[in-house]
């Protein structure tokens, strides 16, 4: 089995000593959002950043319409197979790629398999956008898909392999054609229309897209138990696993909350009060 790592050699203080490793049997989300397997607190990451795997022999990097994109060796990339000593920027942050060889003393290694629950919330969706982006021939995909909406189900489709991002290019020059025909039509529809998406896969896309909402607001829900000393993290950890397990399974999410009281880690009445409290929080930071 190969193991590919990313070693953060420059950006924000708290990632410097940090090495992300994922396997050839596995892929690995790079961002700024909890729901992320390797976490980047940098203001110019985007929440689902980049998706990290490994196809036909290859580490393959690709860009998830990232507001500021993934530069490889300094040029702007959709995707690309990475190599010995290859350099990857997203946002603030360089790392550099290399074949695992074993852990180096000094060094944080983290594969992803757990939650970081411990790092500070960010709550910002879109990342600040970069005044100028640098290198290659063409901007990041992420800045030329203009609604939301798009963005979501596009990001979500390149995930999960549905699409490609020469695709999703030819579908923009499509749009735009259409725009100066005065038949303006979403990106999605465009996608649909080409048969290059089905609309039972874009509703799927969009469930998914809301399930991340959902665990990123059940990550933080379990910081706050384990900061009250209500539960364990070992046990908060376990009901994000089953959390997780139930959504491959039957494409539902349980709530956290839900499950910790399932569990018997959590009463009823604590699960109550916990929510109220947070949604108080809430409306008073709005």
């Amino acid at each position: 089995m190969k193991t590919g790592q990313l070693t953060v050699v420059e950006g924000p203080t708290l990632h410097l000593e940090q090495v992300f490793l994922w396997s050839d049997k596995g892929e690995r989300l790079l961002g700024r959002s909890s729901v992320c397997h390797f976490r980047l607190l940098d203001p110019l990451v985007s929440s689902l950043h980049c998706n990290l795997y490994h196809e036909q022999d290859n580490f393959i990097v690709e860009d998830l319409l990232s507001a500021n994109g993934v530069l490889l060796n300094e040029a702007v990339v959709d995707s690309a197979s990475l190599h010995v000593g290859d350099r990857l920027r997203v946002g603030k942050t360089l790392l550099e790629f290399a074949e695992y060889m074993g852990e180096k003393q000094g060094k944080v290694y983290i594969t992803g398999e757990q939650v970081n629950i411990s790092l500070h919330d960010d709550d910002v969706e879109d990342a600040q956008i970069a005044p100028v982006v640098t290198g290659g021939t063409h901007l990041p995909l992420g800045r030329l898909i203009k609604k939301a909406q798009d963005l979501n189900i596009c990001r979500l489709a390149l995930k999960n392999r549905l699409v490609t991002s020469s695709q999703i290019r030819q579908m923009l020059e499509l749009q735009k054609e259409k725009i100066q025909h005065h038949q303006p039509c979403s990106l999605t529809d465009i996608l649909v229309a080409q048969k290059l998406l089905q609309q039972e896969q874009v509703d799927k896309l969009l469930q998914e897209h809301n399930a991340y909402k959902v665990r990123h607001k059940d990550i933080q829900f379990g910081k706050v138990v384990i900061e009250q000393k209500l539960v364990s993290e070992a046990k908060v950890q376990e009901c994000l696993a089953l959390q997780e397990r139930y959504l491959k399974e039957s494409g539902k999410m349980p709530r956290l909350g839900e499950v910790l009281v399932q569990k018997g880690y959590l009463s009823i009445q604590q699960n109550n009060r916990l929510i109220k409290a947070l949604m108080h929080k809430k409306q008073q930071e709005a």
